[in-house]
């Protein structure tokens, strides 16, 4: 039977650092080289998700999942969402630009295996993470 596997930062006390490189809801994420700092936990207003620094994170899944979805903020610049299969092609990209707010993101494109956060200004947050396992 279907269910939905989530990754949710709220959980966590704010100002947690997590990064460089942890696993949650058995999602791999590791900061991607180049940034300054390693994700924590930032309470941002009113919730607590992971911040991320500008040069981004991946967030390596369990399984090429046939939809993605999740909760991101942007409180700086523009934040891009990659999505990338199991051969490391990016195969859908999505920019959140909707300043000072939170917005619900969904990416119904099959086999993704990686998802790629960057930009933000070393302030965009992810609050959740979720995928279909099938």
């Amino acid at each position: 039977m279907p269910f939905v596997l989530c990754a949710d930062f709220t959980i966590f006390p704010d100002n947690l650092q997590l990064g460089p490189v942890f696993s949650l809801a058995a999602m791999n994420f590791q900061d991607l080289p180049g940034g300054s700092g390693a994700s924590l936990v930032n309470r941002t207003n009113g919730l607590n998700g992971l911040q991320f620094p500008d040069a981004g994170i991946e967030a390596n899944l369990p399984i090429p999942a046939p939809w993605t979805g999740m909760y991101v903020g942007q409180f700086n610049s523009p934040v891009v969402i990659e999505g990338v299969d199991s051969n490391g092609g990016v195969i859908t990209t999505y920019t959140v630009n909707k300043p000072n707010s939170y917005s619900f993101v969904n990416l119904p494109v099959a086999d993704i295996s990686v998802l790629r956060f960057g930009g933000g200004g070393g302030e965009g947050v992810i609050v959740s993470l979720c995928i279909l396992v099938p």
